[in-house]
């Protein structure tokens, strides 16, 4: 992936943590939509793996900060169970 392409899906998937719609992110970025999709998942996993070591190592505010941006993530077409409700 080129460098212009990762900063197009690196603003994409901040703009859909700041709320906005899956259509409306996918329509502003060029790219296509399953790398867009796969993008925000590996991120919220990401967040959920750090949250999980913030815990162990006993920092509760750095747990609750990861999982508040997993939660703004979470949502929309995304990370629904099947495509074709």
């Amino acid at each position: 992936m080129r460098s212009s392409q990762r900063q197009a899906q690196h603003q994409a998937v901040v703009a859909f943590g700041c709320s906005d719609s899956s259509a409306l992110t996918v329509a502003r970025a060029a790219l296509p939509q399953g790398s867009l999709v796969r993008a925000v998942r590996r991120v919220e996993e990401v967040l959920r793996q750090a949250a999980a070591g913030a815990g162990i190592m006993g920092e509760a505010a750095l747990v609750a900060l990861f999982q508040q941006g997993s939660a703004a993530i979470k949502r929309d077409v995304v990370f629904a169970a099947s495509l074709y409700l």
